[in-house]
């Protein structure tokens, strides 16, 4: 394999050759991808590492009854701990409904503490043969920190929290 090919140059008829090819369904989820992480305010890690102890978090999301599969949680602490204030765990719900946070490493969970948790869910559109993020369906209020009804208290302990149920109104 030659160098063009290895950078995924294009050939002559101008198709794309190689690894760097990520077809439309490649596209699609790193366009989600970026938008997530624009929307977690993903630490990029140029500042200190997370110091204060974290704990296991799971749950679970609805929306109208169903699992919220592909929603984004983010766990908003009301008075950070000391070594996490720049971190807000976050996670991806799962097919099945279910999460688990992450702070640090994935997995991780989160520091002890109480918080506001906004759930935001770009269900995937289908533009042609793209997958591409569609508009947020979760109601506005769920989304900040300020309005979301949605609370959670993490213990110094495994965490298995109560289902949150999100509905359109």
């Amino acid at each position: 394999m030659n160098r063009a090919t290895r950078l995924g140059a294009t050939d002559r008829r101008g198709v794309r050759r190689g690894p760097a090819r990520l077809g439309a369904v490649g596209m699609g989820r790193a366009a989600l991808f970026a938008a997530v992480a624009g929307f977690m305010g993903c630490n990029d890690g140029s500042g200190p590492g997370l110091k204060a102890p974290t704990f296991p978090v799971k749950g679970s999301v609805t929306f109208d009854g169903q699992p919220a599969a592909g929603a984004f949680v983010v766990f908003h602490p009301k008075s950070p701990a000391a070594g996490a204030e720049d971190f807000t765990p976050r996670a991806t719900v799962r097919a099945d409904g279910t999460f688990a946070l992450t702070s640090a490493t994935e997995g991780d969970g989160a520091p002890a503490g109480d918080y506001a948790v906004t759930v935001r869910w770009m269900k995937p559109v289908k533009q042609g043969n793209d997958l591409t993020p569609g508009p947020n369906v979760v109601p506005k209020a769920y989304q900040d920190p300020a309005t979301t009804p949605l609370k959670a208290t993490v213990r110094d302990s495994d965490n298995e929290l109560e289902p949150f149920a999100v509905a359109r109104k």
